[in-house]
């Protein structure tokens, strides 16, 4: 007879073995739907967020190309440079975001060729806004952008569809996921019906299991409290996740700066709760997480970080995590520690900022030292500065540097240098703060010969005073004016000459009066003696004297004549004239022209041929040469010499004259 016992028990073990086999096949089935739906949600929601990127990036492509366009209006109104700085900016980022675009839509053709389509409009959008800063214009854009905004709507569109669709998807899967689950657990519940028979037998040692789960379970309990106490009590945001990278824990730190509650956090994704996108370009950065469940460290990146709340703020971060290891060296999870560090970034920019306007101060103040400098080295005037009462060079301008040649006299002090009476109005202006102005005041420039030359200069001295108001030293002021002086002594001069020229044009009015007088009377002389001598026999013995009166009336008519035309008086008569004699004749008028202390000399050749010309003329000539040669000599004494001779020109014979003067 078979033992009813061990039938039981062979059918409960059957059944419970048919029971577990059939739980396994449904387990494996919800987990094969499962996966494929948890695949299918993956693509469609990675789909979904590249969709959602490419929204952002085509947002900000739009702003950047916006924002050069406005700042380029504003720099053809205003003409500041500062203006640009947002179009410069932007036409740096913009060809980094279409090529961010055209990869991000590479996998999908028609988007993709809209994106070309809208980078060739950018592009031609950016060179009408260089070719208008060339220019100085501004250009009529509007339809170009008209066109931006119009293929911009329609990716716009085509990627809301897109998401529309995708989100359609991941319902539908998800809802497939649900009636999956549905089934399995009707099927489950079934199952569990059928193992309800097993648990008299089981139910001793479940009790104990139970007993041993509960012991575990308090000091697995007390040991996660005891870790999680520690971690939370850190002052700085704490975040743990699971070998998956799913959310775990976070501390309140962490709650605050991601905008997520633990309870919500909990099994998302890191990278979901930890959104860390870079601060230069503000694309998404590689989440710290997955670096460290990779095997790499969780170092910062090239740019610094920056974490986006559940709510939107943004907020510059810094961070360190390191892998939770099993007992095996196996990775559990990842603790991650990261802290707020707006002020300091914000510091961090100011400091940025003050060395920069920094820097513009020192180009600025160079740049404004070039041009005082230029100034100063430009000035027509020499500007000299002597420091303290020994009046030390400090500041020596280019002209003075030509005074003293090539002697460097910068430092030293000018009592070793200038002449006394300089030192002294220096030494005077410093000790009472009075400004002296000397025109026309002489000084002895060296020469690069290595001489001395006059030089002559309207000069100014004052008090120089530092920055504090104090007197310091002396500052002059010297203008060249050498040439002016030359020019008032050459006009001096001049003005002598002509009251000289006067005079002896007076004297010349004077002579010829005389001469017009005393002619007319030896006229009469000349008529009554020639009428006596003809009324005389040839013998009479008075007869002699007449002769001698006539004679020396003659002469004395020669000399007329003579003061005649040293006046400019006489007529022109045009008669042979030998040179040679009418010198001589003219000797004793010649030397009353000059100074006592310039002594005539002649050297007058004989047998000369005679010339046709007015012998006045010709006297007049001598004597304005003869006068020339006087004033060469000046005060000096010396000797004017008088020559004759003859002389071949052209093969013609000529007389010549020559007045030869010395000293």
């Amino acid at each position: 007879m078979i033992d009813r016992k061990l039938v039981t028990h062979t059918f409960l073990r059957r059944s419970e073995l048919i029971s577990i086999a059939i739980a396994l096949v449904m387990l494996v089935a919800i987990a094969v739907f499962s996966t494929l739906d948890w695949v299918g949600y993956r693509q469609d929601r990675a789909e979904l967020l590249a969709g959602r990127q490419v929204l952002e990036d085509a947002n900000r492509l739009m702003l950047s190309i916006t924002e050069a366009e406005a700042s380029q209006r504003n720099f053809l109104l205003t003409g500041n440079e500062p203006d640009l700085r947002l179009y410069n900016a932007a036409a740096q980022t913009i060809p980094g975001e279409l090529e961010q675009l055209d990869r991000e839509t590479a996998g999908n053709a028609p988007l993709h060729a809209r994106i070309a389509e809208l980078k060739t409009l950018i592009g031609a959008r950016l060179d009408a806004l260089r070719a208008g800063l060339q220019s100085r214009k501004s250009d009529d854009g509007k339809s170009l952008m008209d066109s931006i905004r119009t293929m911009e709507g329609n990716i716009r569109k085509e990627l809301r569809d897109r998401i529309e669709a995708r989100s359609l998807l991941v319902r539908t899967n998800s809802d497939r996921s649900h009636l999956i689950t549905v089934l399995g657990s009707i099927v489950l519940f079934v199952l569990l019906a059928l193992a309800v028979l097993n648990i008299g037998t089981a139910a001793e040692r479940r009790e104990q299991l139970i007993a041993d789960l509960h012991s575990e379970r308090r000091h697995t309990s007390e040991v996660l409290d005891l870790l999680k106490t520690t971690l939370f009590s850190i002052g700085d945001a704490v975040l743990v996740t699971d070998r998956q990278g799913r959310i775990t824990d976070l501390n309140r730190i962490a709650e605050a700066l991601t905008g997520w509650s633990e309870k919500d956090a909990s099994g998302k994704p890191s990278d979901a709760v930890l959104r860390i996108v870079d601060e230069a370009n503000r694309q998404a950065a590689e989440s710290p997480v997955e670096r460290i469940l990779r095997g790499r460290k969780a170092g910062e990146p090239a740019n610094h970080p920056m974490l986006i709340a559940k709510h939107g703020t943004v907020t510059p971060i810094e961070h360190n995590g390191a892998p939770i290891a099993g007992p095996g060296g196996e990775i559990l999870g990842v603790v991650l520690v990261f802290r707020d560090i707006t002020n300091r970034r914000a510091a961090e920019r100011e400091n940025e900022r003050l060395l920069i306007e920094a820097q513009w101060a020192r180009q600025d103040a160079e740049q404004q030292r070039s041009h005082l400098r230029s100034l100063f080295r430009q000035a027509p005037a020499s500007i000299n500065i002597y420091r303290g009462p020994d009046h030390i060079f400090e500041l020596l301008h280019p002209l003075a540097q030509e005074f003293f040649g090539s002697r460097d006299v910068t430092g030293l002090s000018a009592r070793d240098v200038h002449l006394p009476g300089l030192v002294a109005i220096l030494d005077q202006v410093y000790r009472s703060g009075e400004t002296r102005i000397l025109h026309e005041f002489p000084l002895r420039m060296a020469e690069s010969r290595g001489g001395e030359a006059e030089l002559y200069v309207n000069y100014l001295a004052c008090v120089w005073k530092d920055n504090e108001g104090t007197s310091a030293g002396v500052m002059t002021l010297a203008i060249d004016v050498t040439e002016q002086v030359g020019i008032k002594r050459a006009m001096r001069t001049t003005e002598e000459r002509l009251r000289e020229t006067a005079k002896l044009e007076s004297l010349g009015v004077l002579a010829g009066g005389i001469a017009h007088d005393f002619n007319n009377l030896l006229v009469g002389i000349m008529g009554n003696a020639s009428l006596a001598l003809e009324a005389l026999g040839p013998r009479h013995s008075v007869r002699e004297m007449l002769e001698s009166v006539i004679n020396a009336s003659e002469r004395a008519a020669v000399l007329t004549r003579q003061m005649l035309a040293y006046s400019g008086k006489g007529r022109f008569v045009i008669q042979p004239v030998a040179i040679s004699d009418l010198v001589s004749e003219m000797l004793p008028l010649l030397r009353g022209a000059l100074p006592k202390t310039i002594l005539l000399r002649t050297a007058l050749a004989d047998g000369l041929p005679e010339i046709e010309a007015d012998s006045a003329q010709i006297q007049q000539v001598f004597m304005n040469l003869l006068i020339n040669a006087g004033e060469a000599c000046g005060h000096a004494s010396g000797s004017v010499t008088i020559r004759t001779a003859l002389e071949q020109v052209d093969g013609k014979r000529t007389a010549k004259y020559r007045v030869a003067g010395s000293g």
